[in-house]
């Protein structure tokens, strides 16, 4: 007698619907008049594709096939425009088990978000990058994601992004929870719009939507590539860094977008670039509560006191910086505050 063993693998199919959008202020895309092949890939498995033809942007994909099998974890959907000129995309982890609505698509965006308890991390997001298709504006090596330029990263109202490795992108957008925890936060974009809304480009390239920004022991770097004047979010940041990556292009002036403290250490510049970054503290107040050296000013960096307050509250033995400032704050509760002369 021969004997067969049968594996039964547990399956799902559910649709995906929403709205193509070309921007983030509900202008939809009229796909009556431009129709939009739509794809989905689960995991890392291509499993539906349909197309946006309504005149209101709306698109559904049917018969979406995940297999479940003895998947304890998340199921991750990647949702994008495949094949056009147009580039869109949204991540969603869920449990593949119902219809997912509100899928919505904005042009140049590449939007994160959760139907599940999350968190959403770099390692789901790989299961679907650029190496699967071109068409998708982000790619993770080595866990790191970097976003394609020209495009928006959205953390999206009520989800949580843990990426658990480093971070590349123009514009970052958080709506719900960012939390980089040790990791390395690299926003290569220009823009002054503090409308965090706004096109990439022309928005700050870091902005807080009504969300949270967690610095744990992060490091963020504001790089600029072109030389147009770039405005830096004010929050909490444990390792700020103003264009401190060695570089060839033109010099950017830095403005705050308001108060800004910095836990461990404030850089500009890198001596090794050809140019000069300046960062203007306007009429802002700029708070350094590490110890230590928490204000580094490299041969090509400059700061513009304008209107600022510099202040420094470390804990222990710190040195402060010999600069120009406007108002000079220096904080009892340091064992010892030393003067650098040059």
């Amino acid at each position: 007698f021969a004997f067969v063993s049968i594996a039964w693998v547990e399956t799902s199919k559910f649709d995906i619907s929403g709205t193509v959008y070309s921007d983030e202020v509900s202008t939809v895309i009229d796909c009556s008049t431009l129709p939009l092949n739509i794809s989905v890939y689960v995991d890392d498995e291509f499993a539906g594709g349909g197309w946006c033809t309504a005149s209101d942007g709306t698109y559904t994909v049917s018969n979406v096939y995940a297999v479940l099998g003895d998947k304890t974890t998340a199921i991750e959907e990647t949702i994008y425009i495949d094949g056009h000129t147009e580039k869109a995309a949204t991540f969603t982890r869920d449990d593949a088990v119902t219809n997912l609505t509100g899928i919505d698509l904005i042009q140049n965006r590449v939007i994160l978000r959760q139907d599940d308890s999350g968190p959403i991390t770099n390692s789901d997001i790989a299961h679907a990058d650029s190496a699967e298709d071109s068409d998708l504006q982000f790619t993770v090596t080595s866990g790191a994601l970097s976003v394609t330029s020209g495009s928006k990263l959205i953390v999206e109202t009520g989800d949580t992004f843990t990426p658990g490795g480093n971070v590349t992108t123009d514009s970052l957008e958080v709506k719900g929870t960012f939390s980089p925890t040790s990791n390395t936060v690299t926003l290569n974009g220009v823009g002054t719009s503090s409308t965090c809304t706004d096109a990439p480009g022309t928005v700050m390239p870091f902005c807080i939507n009504g969300g949270t920004f967690n610095a744990s022991t992060s490091t963020v770097n504001f790089i600029a590539v072109a030389a147009t004047a770039t405005m830096i979010e004010n929050t909490t940041y444990n390792v700020l860094q103003v264009d401190a990556t060695s570089d060839s292009t033109a010099a950017v002036t830095f403005t705050l977008h308001g108060d800004t403290t910095v836990t461990s250490v404030l850089t500009i510049g890198n001596s090794g670039s050809t140019n000069t970054d300046i960062l203007d503290g306007g009429v802002n107040t700029i708070t350094l509560s590490g110890s230590g050296t928490p204000f580094d000013i490299t041969s090509k960096g400059s700061f513009t006191p304008n209107f600022s307050t510099v202040n420094y509250t470390g804990s222990s033995g710190t040195t402060v910086l010999l600069t120009t400032y406007y108002n000079l704050g220096i904080y009892p509760g340091a064992n010892s505050i030393n003067h650098t002369l040059g």
